[in-house]
């Protein structure tokens, strides 16, 4: 099946042509709020700081001072990275309430009173104390009338664009905004900037005296320009085992054919997915030349580890079967992902042709090896992870991480155990190997920083090749620029030999 994204004018022109094309434009809404509970959002801290009743989110901080905030995270373990974009939200608040909206951050914190160290907040301010009011720019661009009552509902709109932020509240444009090259910053807000890889949306619960409610929460993704455009083949079955093994493929509609590509696996704690939280990944390759196939996959609670790794070997298996159909290169394949993604990347790398399956094999007559892997901030050694007392020190609640994990695996843990043993990657590596790259971020609270290091040693003593990037900050969501240095690997590795 295919998905049309361009306006609706266009429509019979592409369907004739059976192709669908990503808009170069606009995206279409994304509501992030359903109405009825956080699905989709997690709390940074104070998670009591944010419910909801009747179809409205309100926030209201069970602190004085302490900072809480709620991020957009999608069906992902990390919020959603959101770069060029326009978001609308409508706001009321209590009296002497303050609020924000933040974009383009993370869940780095600059004090220990938690506030956001990263990105761009849009004040929202009810208060007569606090001098920057609602629709400022927070400390970039200040305003000092407040251009609504916030005891009523408003609308708020900020767009991002490249360089250039703007923002309306009530259709009133209170920020007009281009980021400079080299802006200067005051030593507590260096961090306000935008990130060249997008960043997450969050709401603030300021205080425990202040509150805010909201209601529609929609955003829509833009494209520039030179965006290149891709055809999306939505909805592919893979494997007839379970309705969700399907994959969607992303298709360059500029590239040298046959094209290589890289399947795409979401992480998100084991759990079964559908994939499409990685949406971005598969774009972002297809708007580099790569085909991309983002996967769904079996998981806990109902299946273990050998089930989700057999499944991401069908897919590669089934990629190769209809390579011919959709110009793909049957020898230059890739594996990527993020957290649990990650962990499945760099397993299908270094098992090869290993099949992990106890029901038929299916596509059986082409092979689910890979030729280059990327993992980001994934577990390659579910062992190490809780026996090695400096990876459990980086780690808060490992105990509950052991837990879900062993869930996946599906044994009680120990060191010794053959299941552990084996969806730990670490463990079949030799020096044949496929090449991977490994991205991480030391400031990782998720999965210690150090699973990436001691799987590059430990591909580097065998023999196998294995390169590492590490970076000071990103959280779990791996190096600022990792869909860049994936991009670069994938080149490198999978360029066609002359």
């Amino acid at each position: 099946m295919y998905r049309e994204t361009y306006p609706v004018r266009l429509c019979c022109l592409f369907l004739l042509h059976c192709a669908v094309l990503i808009a170069t434009a606009e995206d279409s809404w994304i509501d992030l709020f359903n109405g009825k509970d956080l699905t989709g959002w997690q709390a940074n801290a104070d998670p009591g700081a944010f419910t909801v009743n009747n179809g409205i989110l309100t926030a209201h901080a069970t602190h004085p001072s302490n900072k809480g905030h709620l991020f957009y995270i999608g069906d992902d373990e990390e919020p959603d990275r959101f770069k060029n974009f326009e978001l609308v939200i409508e706001a009321k608040g209590e009296a002497n309430s303050n609020s924000g909206i933040f974009f383009h951050t993370d869940r780095a914190t600059r004090d220990g009173k938690l506030h956001l160290k990263n990105g761009y907040e849009i004040q929202l301010n009810s208060t007569k104390k606090e001098k920057r009011k609602t629709g400022s720019l927070y400390a970039v661009h200040d305003l000092s009338t407040s251009p609504v009552d916030e005891t009523n509902w408003f609308t708020i709109r900020i767009r991002v664009e490249g360089k250039h932020i703007q923002a309306w509240i009530n259709d009133k444009q209170t920020v007009d905004y281009v980021e400079p090259d080299n802006p200067v910053r005051p030593p507590a807000r260096v961090g306000r900037l935008l990130n060249p890889q997008g960043g997450a949306i969050a709401l603030q619960a300021h205080d425990d005296k202040s509150t805010f409610h909201f209601r529609k929460i929609q955003i829509r993704k833009l494209f520039s320009a030179t965006t290149a455009r891709a055809k999306i083949h939505e909805g592919l079955v893979y494997s007839k085992q379970d309705k969700r093994l399907k994959l969607d493929l992303y298709l360059p509609q500029k590239s040298a054919k046959p094209t290589p590509c890289i399947v795409v696996i979401q992480g998100g704690g084991f759990l079964a997915r559908n994939g499409k939280g990685f949406r971005r990944f598969a774009e972002h390759l297809a708007a580099n030349g790569f085909a991309a196939a983002t996967i769904g996959y079996r998981g806990r609670p109902d299946h273990t580890w050998r089930t989700t790794v057999a499944d991401t070997k069908t897919a590669v298996r089934f990629l190769r079967s209809v390579s011919g159909k959709y110009g793909l290169d049957p020898n230059r394949i890739g594996a990527t992902g993020r957290s649990a993604g990650a962990t499945l990347a760099i397993l299908l790398a270094v098992t090869g042709g290993d099949e992990f399956s106890t029901a038929e094999i299916e596509h059986n007559s082409f092979s689910s090896q890979v030729q280059a892997a990327v993992g980001i901030s994934g577990v390659y050694d579910f062992v190490a992870r809780f026996t090695d007392p400096a990876q459990k020190a980086l780690q808060p609640r490992f105990d509950l991480k052991m837990t879900t994990n062993g869930e996946w695996i599906g044994t009680p843990f120990s060191p010794t155990d053959k299941q552990w043993l084996g969806a730990s990657a670490v463990s079949h590596i030799d020096s044949g190997d496929t090449p991977v790259l490994l991205l991480h971020s030391k400031d990782d609270t998720t999965v210690p920083w150090l699973q990436s290091h001691q799987m590059h040693s430990a591909m580097q003593k065998a023999g196998a090749r294995s390169e590492i990037f590490l970076s000071e900050t990103g959280g779990h969501g791996g190096p600022p620029r990792s869909k860049d240095l994936m991009v670069a690997y994938f080149r490198k590795v999978l360029a066609k030999k002359k």
